[in-house]
């Protein structure tokens, strides 16, 4: 076969957008599994008022945001938290 090659084919070849599609990957299911896991099947979400749907949508979306702050990647780690990949990618889904 061919030389190989150390790139992953589902992961981008930037270490700045791989690290922020890892850390996504992991996110996913704990926000996922609290909504769709927990919410829904227990249809809790009927008796929510305008301040839980608030909470829910903070408890999702904050650690989307601060952990990434808190936590670099060593890709980042020379960069400006606003030229991090991972602040982009969840400044274009919110």
């Amino acid at each position: 076969m061919g030389a190989e090659s150390s790139e992953s084919l589902w992961f981008a070849s930037n270490p700045s957008k791989r690290w922020g599609e890892a850390f996504f990957l992991l996110y996913t299911p704990f926000w996922l599994t609290l909504c769709l896991g927990i919410i829904v099947p227990y249809k809790l979400y009927e008796k929510f008022t305008e301040l839980e749907y608030l909470i829910l949508g903070l408890v999702s979306a904050a650690p989307a945001f601060l952990i990434p702050l808190l936590i670099v990647g060593k890709a980042d780690s020379d960069k400006c938290w606003r030229d991090r990949y991972w602040l982009k990618g969840t400044s274009i889904s919110l």
